[in-house]
């Protein structure tokens, strides 16, 4: 998509004062004690105790540590519990 369309969603956006986050699909990302929300991801590349990689809608990421569970996941938030040692993220 262009830049004229971005801009005219950017416009559209701002104008009904629909928060970005909702209106881009951007992905949230909430850490609370052992506890991970994630919304707005596309899919999970792969699981294990120690180790989740999800695909987001611009880029990967990584979520490292110890006893990761998917406690949840639906087809737009899932929730982690465990240890989290490290998230990072790559485009």
């Amino acid at each position: 998509m262009g830049k004229r369309y971005h801009r005219w969603k950017e416009n559209v956006v701002n104008s009904l004062e629909i928060p970005r986050d909702l209106a881009w699909q951007d992905s949230i990302l909430t850490v609370t004690g052992d506890q991970v929300c994630l919304e707005n991801y596309r899919s999970i590349l792969s699981y294990q105790p120690d180790l989740l990689c999800v695909q987001l809608k611009r880029g990967r990421m990584k979520i490292q540590g110890k006893g990761l569970k998917i406690v949840y996941y639906t087809k737009e938030e899932m929730q982690i519990s465990g240890c989290v040692n490290k998230i990072s993220f790559e485009r």
